[in-house]
């Protein structure tokens, strides 16, 4: 499989963006369903590619992330909707200096505090970010000091977005050059998508219009 698709890289070279939807819930049968070592390869053969989504179930457990990340040196924006996700693997991802762009959504996982791992763990090598959201069903807000350190060691992160669906909060963070060391932090008791298209418009091409996207990806 390998083979045929390196045969296909030279006329590949324009390819930008690409969508993978790996779930028995979506379009395969369990026995069909591509592993995180198919995704990369499939991924790693386009050489031009800067944004990818990938929808489907096991994403944390097959490390499927780690592997694209670790194989795809040019993707520059990253969107993961992992379905019925009740666990989550916390092992730090790979360094990735092009990444500036992640939206992660961890479809059914109550994170608890967990989330302080995820930010000084998981994504403890990410430092070219500047867009980031992370989404789960149920959890608790990070500390305040740690979200200052996570901004302190990026340089380039402008926002951090933590969206938490059943208990419907949404927290927003966000920085500049000036504000580097104490970004703005701004808690909101409820997530309304439609408030947050009209409070932060700057941010519906970034991460907004992902969320209607992924809607209507789920009713075909």
């Amino acid at each position: 499989m390998r083979k045929r698709l390196l045969r296909l890289k030279d006329k590949c070279l324009n390819i930008r963006k690409a969508t993978v939807i790996a779930s028995e819930d979506l379009v395969f049968t369990q026995q069909l369903r591509p592993s995180a070592k198919d995704i990369s390869t499939y991924l790693s053969v386009l050489p031009s590619l800067e944004e990818v989504r990938i929808i489907g179930v096991g994403i944390s457990k097959d490390q499927t992330i780690h592997k694209l990340l670790a194989t795809c040196g040019h993707i520059q924006r990253l969107y993961i909707f992992s379905l019925n996700t009740l666990n989550f693997q916390y092992a730090a991802l790979p360094p990735h200096n092009a990444l500036e762009l992640l939206f992660l959504e961890i479809n059914g996982l109550f994170v608890g505090n967990n989330l302080q791992i995820l930010l000084n763990q998981t994504l403890s090598k990410l430092h070219s970010l500047r867009y980031l959201l992370l989404k789960f069903a149920k959890g608790r807000h990070p500390r305040v000091n740690t979200l200052k350190a996570f901004f302190a060691a990026r340089t380039e992160l402008r926002w951090l977005v933590v969206v938490f669906k059943e208990d419907e909060k949404v927290l927003l963070c966000h920085a500049d050059e000036a504000s580097r060391n104490c970004p703005t932090i701004i808690k909101d008791t409820k997530f309304r998508l439609r408030n947050l298209i009209h409070t932060y418009p700057e941010l519906y091409d970034i991460f907004w219009k992902e969320f209607l996207n992924f809607s209507n990806i789920l009713l075909h």
